[in-house]
């Protein structure tokens, strides 16, 4: 009768639990603060100079921090402000967006950062992104602001944020969710033609 039963294994102790949970904390802390100045086009731009061997483009440190301290404000509130969006967008966010929320913010300041002047595509682009943030920012502050939490939740968040932020996005570092994700934009590739098509027909 008992053949095949597996005990559960007992619990850790309060100490080595609380290690294991905080070991990660560090590195996921780091990480939600220096995505706010993580700029691709410049690592682009940086990686082809190298490959051509061409002259390497001057770093700015000084844009860079600022691109950080304005991260620093802001990531607390557009936080606090997507947890009142419904479920389905934070879920979808999640699933179909590297790192979720955090690689979301991260491409919304690319966006907003890179600009180019004119009327052009790409400035109209960035445009959105920088309303976007702003509103998302400005919404969170509201909120938070409202419950008479507008310091106390931006302390909250960065003592807290990197646990949420590395159950949410660690699951990027595995090579699996890339093959996943490879899996969904090509199935979304091949759908989306035969959609349109219907929608024609349909007409």
């Amino acid at each position: 009768l008992l053949e095949g039963l597996v005990g559960s294994s007992p619990a850790l102790p309060a100490g080595p639990a609380l290690r294991e949970r905080l070991a990660a904390y560090p590195l996921w802390l780091i990480a939600t603060v220096l995505v706010g100045g993580f700029d691709a086009p410049a690592l682009l731009r940086g990686i082809r100079s190298l490959a051509t061997r061409g002259r390497r483009p001057k770093a700015k440190f000084q844009l860079t921090a600022l691109r950080i301290l304005t991260h620093l404000g802001a990531a607390p509130y557009l936080w606090l402000a997507s947890m009142y969006l419904p479920k389905r967008v934070v879920r979808r966010v999640s699933n179909y967006v590297p790192f979720g929320r955090l690689g979301a913010f991260c491409l919304l300041y690319n966006l907003a950062w890179n600009s180019t002047n004119g009327a052009t595509p790409l400035a109209r682009v960035a445009l959105i992104a920088r309303g976007a943030l702003l509103l998302g920012a400005a919404a969170g502050a509201a909120l938070a602001k409202r419950r008479d939490r507008l310091l106390p939740w931006w302390s909250a968040f960065w003592l807290v944020a990197p646990e949420h932020v590395g159950e949410e996005s660690g699951w990027w570092l595995q090579w699996r969710a890339w093959a996943w994700y490879a899996d969904k934009l090509l199935d979304t590739a091949v759908k989306s033609p035969l959609h349109c098509l219907g929608l024609v027909r349909g007409q």
